[in-house]
């Protein structure tokens, strides 16, 4: 629940500072960033031979 709230939060503040076009391309950036970087990281609860 807290990953939606943030995301509406982060979307909301985009679209105040950037306007509806800017705004939803900022956001949509920033989220594809944040995305690739959970998908790359390992985790703790990755069991240690998995290589995605």
């Amino acid at each position: 629940m807290a990953d939606v709230f943030c995301g509406i939060m982060l979307a909301t503040f985009a679209v105040v500072f950037f306007g509806w076009i800017g705004g939803i391309l900022s956001f949509a950036i920033v989220e594809a960033c944040l995305l690739s970087v959970d998908w790359l990281v390992p985790s703790g609860d990755d069991p240690a031979a998995v290589v995605r």
